[in-house]
């Protein structure tokens, strides 16, 4: 009788997309805890228990971790955003349903906030590069005849974001679960004006 020494196949193999996701945990959890820069592969190799090599093969790089992790983040961000009937969002909603968003995950945001030249340099795409479209589509939707809207939807479309995008960091660097409303409030105040 013969004795295999090793297990199934599947048994010792994990599942790319769990070394994937394995990876992704370490890694947000390193950049948070000490910084993207004092991050190293081999650290998030170690954490995530998954070999440098996969980490290489999956993401090229440390970069490419920090992508994908801004990719998940926007992209949830932008699913929450564009919930319904995109036409029905008002001010309001468009601000409470991001800061709902971002509260989920205060780390996240701030991580992406703390990296602007490295993203850039990477030519790795902001959460205002792909929420800022959705912004503009709602514009338009709420404004069907192009003839109507009192500016350019792209340019409304930025400002909207950036305040949206101030009170979410006004709020944050408060540290204070009561001024959330207050930050929302003004946010909605000041995108109104625009209108």
């Amino acid at each position: 009788m013969t004795v295999s020494l090793c297990s199934s196949s599947s048994q010792r193999r994990r599942n790319p997309e769990e070394k994937r996701e394995r990876l992704l945990a370490a890694a947000r959890e390193l950049f948070m805890s000490q910084g993207f820069d004092r991050t190293t592969t081999k650290q998030i190799a170690k954490r995530s228990g998954v070999s440098e090599g996969i980490l290489f093969h999956q993401f090229g790089s440390k970069v490419g971790i920090l992508k994908e992790l801004i990719y998940v983040f926007a992209q949830g961000a932008v699913s929450e955003f564009t919930r319904g009937d995109i036409a029905e969002l008002n001010s309001e909603m468009i601000i409470r349903r991001l800061v709902a968003y971002i509260d989920k995950d205060r780390e996240a945001f701030s991580m992406i906030l703390d990296h602007p030249a490295l993203l850039q340099e990477n030519g790795i795409p902001t959460i205002a590069d792909l929420i800022v479209p959705e912004i503009e589509k709602s514009i338009r939707a709420f404004f069907p005849n192009e003839s109507k809207l009192p500016t350019d939807a792209a340019i409304m479309a930025e400002f909207q974001f950036s305040i949206v995008e101030a009170a979410c960091r006004g709020w944050l660097k408060s540290k204070s679960k009561e001024q959330k409303e207050a930050f929302i409030q003004e946010g909605v105040r000041s995108m109104n004006a625009l209108l």
